[in-house]
């Protein structure tokens, strides 16, 4: 089973190894940060949807008691109804569906904790793995925007994925209601 939990300061170790392993390297725009910057961003993320100052939200994948992953709702525009997602899981658990299921947690709890309408990915156009898991969950590729991702010194080209909240709704066959609170 899969949850989504409150990241804490304990979390940055792992947030920094995730981001060091091999395939985060290769598909992802990784900033050098420390441990320590890694602790402060955590801390400064919390997963409240309802602050609408904050600029991240992340949670910690929970997978069988083990903490795999990370995801996060980032730069929400709460006024336009738009934000980003991101998700990013250790290497030792790919290709096993807890990423699919983490995300799929994600998108549930924002569509029914806010007010938003759409949700985007940037994904490099070579990582095919992240571009299947969101096609399959519904997000329509929108472009790709060339040389927009500096990766390991190369200039890689971005995919822009979409999801609106109707297409969500109707997916799931259940609706998803918008918060009441602002």
């Amino acid at each position: 089973m899969i949850q989504l939990v409150p990241p804490r300061s304990a979390h940055a170790h792992l947030w920094f190894e995730w981001r060091n392993e091999p395939s985060a390297q290769r598909f992802m725009p990784i900033d050098p940060w420390s441990v320590e910057a890694l602790r402060k961003r955590i801390i400064a993320s919390v997963p409240d949807l309802s602050d609408h100052e904050k600029q991240e939200h992340r949670w910690i994948v929970q997978w069988q008691g083990e903490h795999v992953g990370i995801v996060g709702l980032l730069r929400p525009a709460w006024r336009l109804g738009y934000a980003e997602i991101s998700y990013h899981l250790a290497q030792a658990y790919h290709r096993k569906g807890i990423a699919t299921r983490a995300v799929m947690a994600l998108i549930d709890r924002v569509f029914e904790e806010t007010d938003l309408v759409r949700l985007f990915a940037f994904i490099s156009v070579d990582n095919r793995a992240s571009r299947r898991l969101v096609e399959k969950l519904g997000f329509v590729h929108e472009g790709t925007m060339r040389e927009h991702f500096l990766i390991q010194g190369r200039r890689v080209d971005q995919c822009v994925y979409g999801l609106l909240r109707r297409e969500w709704s109707s997916q799931r066959r259940t609706p998803v209601p918008a918060s009441r609170e602002k």
